[in-house]
């Protein structure tokens, strides 16, 4: 299996050979709503890592937040090599569901909950990625959408894979 640091190192180098390219709005929409998504990954994760007592929600938190962390990073490079500026900041979706996360404390479902949102957002982040490699323009960008996938895809199943845990 390749690693995530493999992953995004060749989609950089993919940049790297290619002449530069101009992001087309798919391609820049793309890359733009990546980086908030990962914001959003590592700052939803990172709260609950204090919140959970659960070993099976605390190994896909930290794992969301070493692979979040490092494909921000490869958005960041890309994004500043097109020209591109990034919203560093959580959707406001991103804010909604983890004001939500914050009341299931109180009810003692917190987990599940998490779990749960884990599956819908990278169900989502898959559809949205699938959708930048099958319509961009933008090798660099399309790389790193090709990179991203198989990620999002194991985060997906782990994400599973916990809640089945939870449930």
């Amino acid at each position: 299996m390749t690693t995530m640091r493999s992953l995004f190192l060749s989609a950089a180098l993919l940049g790297a050979t290619t002449a530069p390219a101009a992001a087309n709005p798919l391609d820049a929409h793309w890359l733009k709503a990546n980086a908030q998504a990962n914001v959003s990954e590592i700052q939803t994760a990172r709260w609950i890592l204090g919140q959970t007592g659960d070993a099976s929600v605390t190994t896909l938190a930290r794992r969301l937040i070493r692979d979040h962390t490092k494909a921000l990073h490869a958005d960041q490079s890309l994004a500043r090599s097109l020209g591109l500026k990034l919203k560093l900041a959580p959707t406001p979706d991103a804010l909604w569901a983890l004001r939500e996360l914050r009341q299931e404390v109180a009810r003692g479902d917190v987990d599940k909950a998490y779990a749960m949102l884990e599956v819908a957002d990278h169900r989502v982040n898959i559809q949205a990625t699938q959708e930048e490699v099958a319509d961009g323009s933008a090798p660099p960008v399309v790389g790193l959408a090709r990179a991203t996938l198989p990620v999002l895809e194991a985060h997906l199943e782990m994400a599973r894979q916990t809640l089945a845990h939870v449930s």
